[in-house]
């Protein structure tokens, strides 16, 4: 990190060792000051892992940020004592402009949690108490959780729980994000609850929503999966409603009819009855690694159209429910075998 793009490096006493902490817009960095002059570098983490900068009593800097550990993300705190030459007025304008540039969302936020204790192998209260809890009081947030005791709890939770919280956070797999999905659609005020954000803490056998919003790579972090809970932009999501035996319910990720087993065995030696047109959009391999290099180089931002307002959400959200038109002329009844995923 050049001082070029960094802040002016502040200076603290860890421990017994001199030290010195900095920052860019891109990324944090803590070394160890030698008696030469000479600097050891003993962390350097993204600027988005930072969770919360202060000056505590006694001229202390604390600053809690997450930093990856072989292939996960764990929460590191960093704690030193201001040392001359800088002075306790000087460390607060530099914690300040810390937290503006980590932040792009209000901090301190307020969780709901819904903990499935058969996640992770029968320790999904251990993962949050020990992982994921620390993260969000790290970074200052209110934590109201609750742990499920059967199965569909989380529907009863959802659909009686206050609203007055900004982010719901399911300590499971896709099983309890369905089960609050379906308790938001029984409340009379479900446009609102649909309005706030779910973040799923991957802690199950299947953690499908959690790898497509943090990729393969990150999907299954369940300290990144806190992070996103903590900074992540709000966003819309497609939903599917449907009607059996007078019951609606609500699915998400993807939608299929019988058992998946009996569709393999009936459809295992049938050919694919279409024909397949392909387009060859590029065929330099070389090319293409570039293309991709270029645009984790330099991503896009992203268009924030969202609504600004819980309100102005509630107005686009409402769910269309089967039911809502099931006595209209455009609904037939097909009674032939049919097969499709």
């Amino acid at each position: 990190m050049s001082h070029s793009e960094s802040t002016k490096p502040l200076h603290i006493q860890i421990t017994k060792k001199p030290g010195i902490v900095e920052f860019s817009p891109k990324e944090l960095v803590v070394h160890h000051a030698g008696d030469n002059g000479a600097k050891t570098r003993k962390l350097a983490t993204s600027l988005r892992n930072v969770l919360y900068a202060e000056i505590a009593s006694g001229n202390i800097l604390k600053i809690a940020t997450l930093a990856r550990q072989k292939k996960s993300h764990r929460l590191v705190i960093v704690e030193g004592q201001i040392r001359e030459p800088d002075t306790g007025e000087a460390a607060q304008a530099w914690v300040d402009e810390l937290m503006r540039l980590a932040y792009d969302v209000l901090p301190r936020r307020r969780f709901k949690v819904f903990v499935n204790p058969a996640g992770g192998q029968g320790k999904g209260v251990q993962l949050f108490e020990k992982k994921v809890k620390p993260i969000l009081l790290a970074a200052h947030g209110e934590v109201d959780a609750v742990v499920t005791t059967h199965s569909k709890h989380a529907v009863e939770l959802a659909r009686e729980c206050d609203l007055d919280f900004d982010a719901l956070l399911t300590v499971s797999g896709d099983g309890l994000v369905f089960e609050v999905l379906n308790g938001f659609r029984e409340r009379p005020d479900g446009a609102k609850a649909f309005a706030l954000p779910v973040c799923p803490i991957p802690a199950g056998s299947g953690n499908a929503l959690s790898i497509s919003l943090l990729g393969p790579k990150d999907g299954f972090d369940v300290a990144l999966a806190a992070l996103n809970a903590i900074k992540g932009q709000r966003m819309p999501y497609d939903l599917c409603s449907f009607t059996q035996d007078g019951k609606t319910s609500i699915s998400f990720l993807s939608q299929a009819i019988g058992l998946m087993a009996d569709l393999d065995l009936v459809a295992s030696n049938k050919p694919c009855a279409m024909t397949l047109s392909i387009k060859v959009a590029s065929r330099d391999k070389a090319q293409m690694v570039e293309a991709l290099h270029e645009f984790k180089a330099n991503p896009k931002p992203p268009t924030n159209t969202m609504p600004s307002t819980t309100a102005n959400w509630e107005n686009i959200i409402t769910p269309q429910h089967a039911q809502d038109d099931i006595n209209s002329s455009d609904w037939f009844t097909f009674d032939k075998p049919v097969l499709y995923v």
